[in-house]
């Protein structure tokens, strides 16, 4: 996993972020939980985006297809009405 780093000239900021570091760490050993990433919270990135994503698709695919009917069904209707005009 790679290592964010902020680069900042300011000390007074230097000293906050080695502050909230050393809180960050800390709080991660109290509770026992790993930095590195875990099979619980890849399955639930997993999870939420295919929850957005795949209605996404859903979608248009269903207009694509909606709008082939469409275009299909008036393409029949024009060859139908240029047939009987052609008759009479």
């Amino acid at each position: 996993m790679k290592t964010i780093k902020f680069i900042c000239h300011d000390s007074l900021l230097k000293q906050f972020a080695a502050a909230v570091r050393m809180n960050v760490n800390e709080y991660f050993k109290e509770n026992r939980i790993s930095i590195k990433d875990s099979l619980f919270l890849i399955i639930q990135i997993v999870t939420m985006l295919s929850v957005c994503i795949i209605p996404f698709v859903l979608i248009f695919i269903v207009l694509i297809v909606a709008w082939m009917a469409i275009l299909m069904a008036a393409s029949d209707a024009l060859q139908y009405f240029s047939i009987r005009t052609k008759s009479k």
